[in-house]
């Protein structure tokens, strides 16, 4: 499969999306026309933070806002990202810029 989100502004991925374990809890490519957040708090009533694990490719046009944390960010990062070429592998043809041939041609 393949799972792309384009977005002309943020990209927030929620707070209660995350957890243990080694698998991704996204898996993809990311395109933000504006800011990718890991995460948002909202007071007084916000989640815990969780591990987030992302394999793919996140591009954002602004600098990623990188914000959960965890008791121990050196042992257990709050956020992991796993860079996976494959992904551009996998974008369905429908979806990829079709090739020019060009061919020089004398004067």
């Amino acid at each position: 499969g393949f799972f792309m989100i384009l977005s002309s502004r943020d990209i927030i991925i929620d707070n209660s999306v995350g957890g243990p374990g080694l698998d991704p809890h996204v898996e993809g490519l990311l395109i933000a026309g504006a800011r990718f957040l890991s995460g948002v708090h909202i007071p007084p009533a916000s989640l815990p933070d969780r591990q987030l694990r992302l394999r793919g490719i996140l591009i954002s046009a602004q600098s990623p806002s990188l914000v959960r944390s965890l008791p121990n960010n050196a042992i257990a990062p709050a956020e992991v990202f796993d860079f996976a070429p494959d992904v551009f592998m996998r974008i369905p043809t429908d979806l990829r810029q079709t090739r020019v041939k060009w061919s020089e041609l004398n004067p």
